[in-house]
């Protein structure tokens, strides 16, 4: 063998023995991401496992989307009234409370002004209650609504302002006719607790029907008990005075109120007991009709001689 073929020889064995190596270190290193030997590679951590969801297990609850169809639904089953007005305050939707609470149908009230219902506002003011409105956002109030019939009806009205749509209007409409009715009963519970409590005579006069009312004090001034002295003007007032202030006494007063709108006069009424107290007696107006003639009139008697102090 020469020299040349010893060394040829040497590099195959050389290359075979390096190929083996080759072959032993992918072997062992090949699933370790080539890390070369030597080095010690850290276990790797477990990635967590999300269980699956159970069929069974309850899921959270999730509201469903909000549809205009159940808008309309619980617009539609509201007692109170709904509309919807444009920026001019012209109507353009109702629910069937509204058509109930005013008399008019869904056609008869769509397109139609509100100025024409609301007694209180025309339509200048409710063009300057809707600009209110609009700086608000929001706006709650109590006014007077007629009917298709012409009867009135107290509503508390809740507006709310929405810039969608060029500017709408979305109101709910209250009838407040009980709640105003019960108010009025409680106020005129406590003025009767008052006027009973008053030493002066309180009376009120009917000049239409002269139908009267009097107070407990006013009875009892003159020695008489509540309910004893009738329920007009003639048994209560004129047919009580001295033959003498009688002449003059209930002409001057209805010439005064419906003059002047009051008067003050003294005369002198017969008590229970037949004697006569001097009484200053004081009137005036509450109520006139068109033609501003006198209708009723409230006032008050004083038992002049307790008043003077003899």
């Amino acid at each position: 063998m020469t020299a040349s073929t010893g060394f040829l020889l040497g590099l195959l064995l050389g290359a075979l023995v390096a190929g083996l190596i080759a072959g032993l270190l992918f072997l062992v290193f090949g699933q370790k991401k080539g890390r070369p030997p030597g080095l010690v590679e850290r276990p790797s951590q477990p990635r967590p496992q999300v269980p699956e969801p159970s069929p069974t297990a309850q899921q959270p609850a999730v509201a469903p989307p909000v549809h205009d169809s159940q808008f309309q639904l619980a617009i539609e089953s509201s007692p109170d009234g709904f509309w919807a007005l444009d920026m001019e305050g012209r109507i353009l939707e109702v629910n069937e409370a509204c058509c109930r609470l005013s008399g008019y149908t869904r056609q008869e009230l769509i397109g139609r002004y509100i100025a024409g219902i609301d007694v209180n506002e025309d339509r200048q003011a409710v063009v300057r209650h809707i600009e209110r409105i609009v700086e608000r956002g929001v706006d709650q109030f109590e006014t007077l609504h007629r009917r298709k019939d012409g009867r009135l009806w107290p509503v508390e009205v809740t507006s709310t302002y929405t810039p969608t749509g060029g500017g709408r209007f979305f109101a709910f409409l209250r009838d407040i006719t009980d709640r105003r009715q019960a108010e009025a009963e409680l106020a005129e519970q406590r003025l009767r607790a008052a006027l009973d409590a008053a030493t002066d005579g309180i009376w009120e006069w009917d000049l239409r029907t002269n139908r009267s009312y009097v107070t407990p004090a006013y009875c009892r001034m003159l020695g008489y008990e509540p309910g004893e002295l009738g329920h007009d003007a003639d048994s209560q007032f004129v047919g009580l005075m001295h033959p003498d202030d009688r002449a003059r006494v209930p002409a001057e007063a209805r010439r005064l109120l419906e003059q002047q709108g009051g008067y003050a006069l003294e005369f002198r009424l017969r008590c229970k007991d037949g004697s006569y107290k001097s009484i200053l007696s004081r009137g005036r107006v509450v109520e006139r009709d068109a033609a501003g003639l006198a209708l009723r009139a409230v006032g008050t008697h004083v038992d002049a001689w307790r008043r003077s102090g003899t």
